[in-house]
C-alpha cells in the first residue's frame, strides 16, 4: 500500500506538470508526458487490481505450473502494456487521423515518409507516420500472438486452466482489435475512441486475472 500511495503521489505531480504543460501561449500537451502520465496510472491500476484478486481469492500457489507458460504470460501482459503506451503516442499527436485505412497505409505496407532523417531516434515517438503504423502492427502482433496462445491452452493443453479467464482474455482482446480498426477507418470519433482505450484497461486486467489463476488457486 505503501508503494501505491508513492505511485499516486507521483501521478498527482505527473498530472498537474501535463495541465500546466498545455496551458502555455501555445495550448498544447506533450505525447511524452502523456505516456508518461498513462505508464504510471497503469503501473497503479495493476497494483491495485492484483491485490484486489489477492484479497478475494486469495494466495495458494500451483506447484504443477509449467514455468514456461508463466513466460509466455508475463510477455503477453508485456505486449499489452507496451501496446496500450504507444496508443498515448497515437493520442498525444494525433496520428490516428492520418492513413484512414486497413491494413495497408496508402496502399503501402510501409508507407512513404516512415524515416525522417532529420528526426533520427524520435521518429518512433514524434513522426506521425512511423507512430501510426507502429501502433497498428504492434496491436497485430500482439493480438495474434495471445489468440494463438490462448486457443491453443484451450484446444491442445491438458493442463487444468481457468477456462473462464482465458475465454474473458479472448472476448476483450478480439473487442480491442475490433474496437482499433473502427477508431483508425472512421477517423478517430471520440465515441469509439473513448471504447477502444476503455477497453485497453479491461484487456489488461482480463490478461493479470488469467495470469493470476494461473499461478494461484
Amino acid at each position: 500500500f505503501c508503494l501505491v500511495f508513492i505511485f499516486g503521489l507521483f501521478q498527482g505531480i505527473v498530472g498537474w506538470w501535463l495541465v500546466k504543460s498545455g496551458l502555455q501561449d501555445n495550448p498544447y500537451v506533450s505525447a511524452y508526458i502523456l505516456a508518461f502520465h498513462l505508464t504510471n496510472a497503469l503501473i497503479i491500476f495493476s497494483i491495485l487490481f492484483w491485490l484486489s484478486l489477492v484479497i478475494y481469492f486469495g494466495k495458494e500457489n500451483k506447484n504443477n505450473t509449467i514455468k514456461f507458460t508463466k513466460y509466455i504470460f508475463q510477455f503477453s501482459l508485456i505486449l499489452i502494456f507496451l501496446t496500450i503506451i504507444s496508443g498515448a503516442f497515437m493520442a498525444g499527436t494525433d496520428a490516428g487521423k492520418s492513413f484512414n485505412t486497413f491494413p495497408f497505409m496508402n496502399e503501402q505496407f510501409i508507407p512513404e515518409g516512415y524515416y525522417l532523417s532529420e528526426y533520427g531516434w524520435k521518429n518512433t515517438f514524434e513522426n506521425t507516420v512511423a507512430i501510426n503504423f507502429n501502433h497498428r502492427w504492434l496491436a497485430i502482433f500482439t493480438f495474434l500472438f495471445i489468440s494463438s496462445i490462448i486457443i491453443y491452452l484451450l484446444i491442445f493443453k491438458k493442463e487444468k486452466y481457468n477456462y473462464f479467464s482465458l475465454f474473458l482474455v479472448l472476448i476483450t482482446l478480439s473487442l480491442q482489435i475490433s474496437l482499433g480498426i473502427l477508431t483508425l477507418v472512421y477517423e478517430v470519433p471520440l465515441s469509439y475512441a473513448s471504447l477502444h482505450q476503455t477497453n485497453a484497461v479491461l484487456l489488461l486486467a482480463s490478461m493479470l486475472f488469467a495470469y493470476y489463476k494461473l499461478i494461484y488457486k
